[in-house]
């Protein structure tokens, strides 16, 4: 402190003015006292310092129970399912049948079959040809009477199977016919002429004034054609020969096949209304 009281004393005697060393001590000496000297130098009472009071710690507040909500369940999204196209493929890679047709009516020699049984023990044929051979020598020798049975009870049931198809083919959806016939060319191998599903009963389609001219002349020259290259040829010829006749020359086999067009559309009225019923 003392330190700092000569600090000023040297700054004021430096000064040129002799008479402000008293103003500047006294000045320099007032603050270094109000600032530096303790409280107790200089005769003041310090004040108590005020007593802090310690708060009590507040009461814990009883925590709220947590309402528990109920997850709702997760819905799952249904599985997309195959398309149009797909399921459509699907049915005419199969070797499932889409339709079930009336089976055939079986013939006089498969009811001979069905009624022969089997053979005695140890006599049955070791296989199917040996069997198929023994089946047909039976057949063979039976009389023209007992023959007749089993062709009047094949010809019964033809009758019941023609009254079924005719039932089955006024109901069926065609649409459903079509895509079993597409699944049946799909399916077949090897190249080989699938059996396809055909209306018997609908009317065949008209035949054209050619066409009937053709049929004429192979018929009458059934005995030339050996095989289906004969049968081609007699087809071209018979389109050169028909190029040359006159209309008159023609005009018996276009009267026949218009009047086999007016045929066919009355009888198409008659299976379509037959079909809508």
């Amino acid at each position: 402190m003392l330190r700092i009281l000569g600090t000023f004393t040297k700054l004021a005697l430096r000064s040129s003015k002799p008479r402000s060393l008293k103003l500047v001590s006294t000045r320099a000496f007032s603050v270094t006292a109000s600032s530096f000297i303790p409280a107790a130098v200089r005769g003041k009472k310090t004040a108590a310092a005020p007593s802090r009071k310690i708060k009590k710690p507040a009461a814990a507040k009883p925590k709220k129970k947590k309402t528990v909500v109920a997850k709702k369940p997760k819905v799952k999204k249904p599985k997309k399912g195959p398309t149009k196209q797909e399921q459509l493929e699907a049915k005419l890679n199969s070797k499932r049948t889409m339709l079930r047709v009336p089976k055939a009516a079986p013939s006089a020699y498969a009811l001979f079959i069905h009624k022969f049984g089997g053979f005695a023990p140890g006599a049955e044929p070791s296989n199917i040809a040996e069997r198929a051979r023994l089946y047909s020598s039976k057949w063979k020798s039976l009389s023209d009477k007992e023959k007749q049975a089993y062709q009047e009870e094949s010809q019964k049931l033809r009758k019941e199977h023609e009254i079924a198809m005719r039932k089955w083919w006024s109901t069926v959806d065609l649409d459903l016919v079509a895509l079993e016939n597409r699944r049946r060319r799909r399916q077949s191998k090897g190249g080989s002429k699938p059996t396809l599903l055909r209306d018997p009963f609908k009317p065949k389609r008209p035949a054209t004034s050619f066409v009937r001219f053709s049929t004429e002349r192979m018929s009458e020259n059934k005995g030339a054609s050996n095989g289906i290259e004969d049968i081609s040829m007699a087809v071209k010829n018979a389109a050169q020969i028909w190029k040359n006749l006159s209309d008159a020359e023609k005009a018996p086999f276009t009267k026949a096949a218009q009047a086999d067009s007016r045929r066919y559309k009355e009888d198409m009225d008659k299976y379509l209304k037959s079909r809508s019923v």
